[in-house]
């Protein structure tokens, strides 16, 4: 990686950090703002200006949260299919990376991903479905587990999350089960090439 790849990893880093570190601060105060209210409204004595309170508690703090930095695309729109290759250099450097710094959670920027992947993939993409190889070994490992080899994916199953079809989710969206149908996972993880 070059300096200037290094450089821009770190800004796109150092911007999801200080969005994430204001959403915490608006939270922490909004929480001090309601303990607050919930005091106030001990040493009320009429039920008109509880009444009062509640509704004006309620107006503050219903304010739409600040908004979480948006990654990929819209709830329930489809994620593009990408290149297995790409899926697989990502998932091997996060195996090493886990390897290097054990038990440690490690935060990797846009950069990186753009640097193992080809040029011009959707690095979203590539790693949102490079997630689903960790889901399926987590809430299918039987259904998984003929497609794996030394606990690592055959090619069948990078090429399975590369193409099976998938949507993005959205924060605060609640689903019934994952974003993608395991079954046709497994099932395009013994499909054979062509």
């Amino acid at each position: 990686m070059t300096d200037e790849e290094r450089l821009e990893s770190y800004k796109n880093l150092e911007e999801l950090v200080a969005a994430r570190t204001e959403q915490l601060r608006q939270a922490l105060t909004q929480k001090h703002e309601l303990v607050e209210s919930l005091r106030q409204l001990q040493s009320l004595e009429s039920l008109a200006q509880i009444k009062e309170a509640l509704q004006s508690a309620i107006e503050k703090f219903a304010d739409p949260p600040v908004p979480v930095p948006k990654f990929g695309g819209e709830p329930g729109e489809p994620v593009p299919e990408v290149d297995p290759e790409d899926i697989k250099s990502i998932w091997r450097e996060q195996q090493e990376l886990q390897a290097r710094f054990p038990g440690e959670q490690v935060a990797t920027g846009m950069g990186w991903g753009e640097q193992l992947c080809t040029p011009g993939a959707n690095i979203q993409a590539v790693g949102y479905r490079t997630t689903l190889i960790w889901m399926m070994t987590q809430f299918a490992p039987e259904q998984i587990a003929p497609f794996l080899q030394n606990d690592q994916p055959t090619d069948g199953v990078f090429r399975a999350a590369a193409k099976v079809p998938l949507e993005w989710m959205g924060v605060g969206i609640v689903r019934q089960g994952p974003p993608f149908d395991m079954n046709e996972f497994v099932r395009l993880c013994g499909e054979k090439l062509q």
